[in-house]
């Protein structure tokens, strides 16, 4: 009796970790098969207005809520980009509007394209443990990844676009933990406000990048969990490459005193003390 108590328990804590495991390779195999459908374009000179990019035809075919593609050379993000009418719906489903833990990364519904495209774009995505989605901007919490992913390729369905970061910061959005910094707005009232905003994501910074930001940019924002505290969050912001300019990378240095949220301080002060 006692053995098949143990058999009994031993399968029950089994069944969800294999369940675990399973979901994580049926997830990174349809990812793999999404981006299959994206091929090299054999010219990267723009398509006619009003026209989706040829690598995005077949996928866009399948679902129009698709908004364009992001990856960050030098890790493994790369997934299409959705948006709905809420920030809800592709949080836990899939590029086929499936149920699935891991969500889809996706467009805030605010933000728009087009001919007058936000001047903030922002795209969330999980940080899942088994190292999908946009689990690798965690990795810029450590200075020295930036180095090895300074480039943001976020291309939209009708114009590919390279950007550069400029930031990576740590939030909370918990008003509980302290006050918390608001990095969501998509627009902003005039270019002082936006220069503003921006000198305040400078000096939260975990790095100090030569990639500098004049009001005439457009900015990109990723933004994910992280496990520091509670609710964290890790963002990594970027601003568009300009017209006539080198797509080389920046350079960064570790920021030496960024401002932390105030629930940091506690975490990591508790922490010393064991």
């Amino acid at each position: 009796m006692v053995f098949l108590v143990a058999l009994i328990v031993f399968i029950g804590c089994m069944v969800p970790i294999a369940q675990y495991y399973l979901d994580a390779y049926q997830n990174q195999r349809m990812n793999d098969n999404i981006a299959a459908h994206v091929r090299t374009p054999a010219s990267t000179a723009s398509t006619a207005a009003g026209s989706v990019l040829p690598e995005y035809a077949s996928l866009y075919a399948q679902n129009n809520d698709m908004k364009g593609w992001v990856s960050v050379p030098g890790t493994n993000i790369n997934y299409p980009v959705m948006q709905a009418s809420d920030n809800d719906f592709y949080l836990r489903r899939d590029f086929y509007k499936n149920s699935n833990q891991h969500g889809v990364p996706f467009l805030d519904y605010r933000d728009k394209l087009g001919d007058t495209p936000s001047k903030n774009l922002i795209i969330y995505g999980h940080n899942m443990k088994d190292d999908q989605m946009f689990h690798e901007l965690v990795n810029y919490e450590d200075d020295g990844f930036y180095e090895k992913a300074p480039l943001i390729q976020f291309n939209t369905l009708y114009k590919r676009q390279t950007w550069k970061i400029f930031a990576v910061l740590i939030a909370n959005v918990q008003p509980s933990q302290g006050d918390t910094f608001y990095y969501l707005d998509t627009d902003f009232s005039s270019d002082e406000t936006f220069m503003n905003y921006i000198g305040e994501v400078k000096k939260r910074s975990l790095v100090n990048t030569s990639v500098d930001v004049q009001p005439t940019d457009r900015i990109l924002t990723l933004s994910t969990c992280s496990y520091v505290f509670n609710d964290a969050r890790v963002v990594v912001l970027a601003r568009l490459v300009r017209d006539g300019e080198s797509s080389v990378a920046g350079s960064a240095v570790k920021n030496p005193d960024p401002q932390m949220p105030q629930i940091w301080y506690k975490v990591t002060k508790s922490s010393s003390r064991q």
